[in-house]
């Protein structure tokens, strides 16, 4: 059926929504608030036909590949909408949980060609190999001539032959799609990749990847098959950390200054930290710099390369490592006692049973890094309950043109 509606507003993924005319609400990706559109609407859906009346904060897109690439969706739209709409999402998080008037600090938004960790999807094809990102809702792998969001070293080696593709050609396995993630680090581009496993020509494929492969190390299936030499390093602030295939790391560098400026800033002062799923120490170094850490993470591989950075860097007081799920084992009350301040930086699903426990203690300060508003929305609101006041938070624009967010929030009572 076809339909024109118009436009109200922007949905937490970006699409437009309006209502047709039984007054069903409908989502309609890359439309703006503001506009009339033509759409063919299927369910709650509608595929834009036409732009009728266009918005003012209607603006071309950067890429080539915008609309059948599903990297990015906020293309379209003006950079203060965009902002703004980012921030909103927070904002109503919040808002949802009872949290309202909150001193939020304007957004940080990263520059176009800053991003140093991507993941794509790669599969076997009559033409070849495709290797780049799903296309919107979509398996459909679309093989990108451009990718304004990377560094333009990783960009360059999207878009060759001879960079990721070559890799990819030697390991495809038919009918499975495989995954690559690329790390710009100190000492070049990492690859961690699923693929066929050499066998019994093993041997050849590393002395081969050896010798003529651009990337600085490669992982096939969590086992090295290719490495210069040096350390596997990234850069964080002063800090040059030791990291590990699959151990965490925020994917812009000036996205992650801003979120550890903004927590560490809170805690200085404090005398006893715990660094509560600290990853490879991001947060855990700068805290070092003025109070005695404990850096908690259930990947041992990650506590490792911490313990690494931590025997070569000075000036720093002592850090402790503890390998613990805090999921299912938060620190109890009892435990929390011995800190005088907390930093947690979650995955998505975001620190429930941990909230709970800190909201039941005597700590006073809590830093809180989040990637998901609405399990920091309701993160927060346990802290609250626990007499905490979220007294500032920053939104941080890490994933230009997404529907993604992050935010380092100051808690105290």
């Amino acid at each position: 059926m076809i339909s024109t509606l118009k436009i109200e507003r922007l949905g937490h993924e970006g699409d437009g929504i309006g209502f047709n005319e039984a007054g069903n609400q409908v989502f309609v990706p890359y439309a703006l608030p503001g506009e009339t559109v033509r759409v063919y609407e299927h369910q709650n859906r509608g595929e834009l036909i036409e732009i009728v009346e266009k918005s003012p904060d209607r603006v071309d897109p950067k890429c080539q590949h915008f609309t059948d690439c599903g990297g990015c969706n906020m293309q379209h739209l003006s950079e203060p909408a965009y902002l703004s709409w980012k921030t909103s999402l927070i904002v109503d998080a919040l808002s949802k949980q009872g949290i309202d008037d909150v001193d939020m600090l304007p957004i940080v938004s990263v520059l176009p060609g800053s991003r140093r960790r991507a993941a794509f999807s790669f599969k076997a094809a009559k033409d070849g190999v495709h290797l780049g990102f799903h296309g919107k809702k979509s398996s459909q792998i679309i093989t990108p001539k451009e990718c304004p969001v990377l560094d333009p070293v990783l960009e360059k080696h999207l878009v060759s032959k001879r960079g990721f593709s070559a890799l990819a050609r030697q390991v495809v396995r038919a009918k499975k799609e495989e995954r690559m993630t690329a790390t710009l680090g100190i000492n070049g581009v990492s690859i961690d990749m699923t693929g066929r496993d050499p066998g019994k020509n093993r041997n050849q494929v590393e002395e081969f990847w050896n010798a003529t492969s651009p990337f600085w190390k490669v992982m096939l299936n969590d086992e090295l098959v290719s490495h210069d030499p040096g350390d596997d390093l990234v850069k964080s602030g002063d800090f040059n950390l030791a990291t590990v295939p699959g151990a965490f790391l925020q994917a812009v560098s000036s996205a992650e200054a801003a979120l550890v400026e903004h927590s560490i800033s809170f805690l200085k002062g404090s005398k006893n930290c715990a660094d509560l799923f600290s990853g490879i120490g991001t947060f855990s170094f700068p805290m070092a710099r003025f109070a005695k850490v404990t850096a908690i993470e259930s990947q041992q591989a990650a506590l490792n390369a911490l313990k690494q950075t931590a025997s070569r860097t000075q000036k720093i007081k002592a850090i402790a490592t503890i390998r613990r799920d805090l999921f299912k084992h938060p620190l109890s009350e009892l435990e929390l006692r011995k800190f005088d301040a907390i930093l947690f930086d979650p995955p998505r699903a975001g620190a429930r049973a941990q909230c709970e426990q800190i909201a039941k203690s005597k700590i006073r300060k809590v830093a809180a890094v989040s990637c998901n508003p609405i399990s920091f929305a309701r993160d927060a609101k346990t802290l609250i309950d626990g007499g905490f006041k979220l007294i500032s938070l920053l939104p941080v624009d890490q994933f230009l043109w997404s529907n993604h967010v992050e935010m380092s929030a100051h808690f105290e009572r």
